[in-house]
């Protein structure tokens, strides 16, 4: 199963860790841990480097507390889930535009009501509707609003982490906020297929098919992308669908 959200944890709790880790291992599929720290120094190192959906935080460390670790953050697009012991932190989690507030011990249930929130909370891309023309249109999301987009003028659409970079057929290429889920939701009823985990492309701009490499396309653009071996004979089953004459 593919990750929805890549996270952080941050706390000084050896057990903290530990506990967390292995709840969100076992029950939370949808989120991917890909680092934990025992100070806020360390987070903060990373974090000024690296994005994340999601950062699970503990308030009480040493040297660099939760709320001194935001602060430092300056802006960013991650949801901060506070974990506490405490429950006298409420205002101030408000104040830090906290998306979430978890007790320790933070239990099962606890975490996939987050999932349910955060699955529940998430943008969509949404199809316009109206004329003919604007049949065609999908409103997309970027950090400062939202663009409008031929979906026929998309070539692909490539995973860069927690965002997406799409590029249309005149070479443009514009960083989306969402996830490549939502887009193979949207998109895969208009001829896209998503070869590869990190590559959606739109079959009507793909132009050649090659075995080399263990299998690739080459789009209209020149770009060459690879294609999943698990993803290769259905691959070639919607070839032979689409194209009559494939041999």
């Amino acid at each position: 199963m593919s990750k929805d959200y890549k996270a952080v944890l941050v706390d000084d709790e050896a057990n903290s860790r530990s506990n967390l880790s292995s709840l969100i291992s076992e029950f939370c599929p949808e989120i991917e841990v890909v680092d934990v720290f025992e100070s806020g120094d360390d987070a903060l190192n990373y974090l000024l480097r690296h994005r994340v959906d999601l950062i699970f935080l503990d308030i009480h460390m040493p040297k660099m507390s939760g709320f001194e670790l935001l602060e430092n953050m300056g802006k960013h697009n991650s949801k901060i889930i506070i974990v506490s012991a405490y429950d006298s932190y409420g205002i101030d989690a408000v104040k830090a535009s906290a998306y979430d507030y978890l007790l320790k011990p933070v239990g099962i249930s606890d975490l996939r009501k987050l999932i349910d929130r955060l699955s529940d909370d998430a943008p969509t891309i949404v199809r316009t509707v109206g004329s003919t023309e604007r049949d065609y249109r999908i409103s997309v999301p970027l950090s400062h609003g939202f663009k409008i987009v031929d979906w026929r003028t998309i070539v692909r659409v490539e995973s860069d982490n927690s965002y997406t970079q799409m590029i249309l057929i005149d070479g443009t290429r514009q960083l989306i906020t969402r996830n490549m889920k939502d887009f193979e939701r949207t998109l895969s009823e208009n001829g896209f297929y998503r070869v590869h985990n990190k590559h959606l492309i739109n079959l009507q701009h793909l132009e050649e098919y090659s075995h080399i490499d263990g299998g690739m396309v080459i789009m209209v653009n020149g770009d060459e992308i690879p294609i999943s071996r698990r993803k290769l004979k259905e691959f070639k089953d919607v070839l032979k669908s689409k194209y009559d004459k494939l041999s």
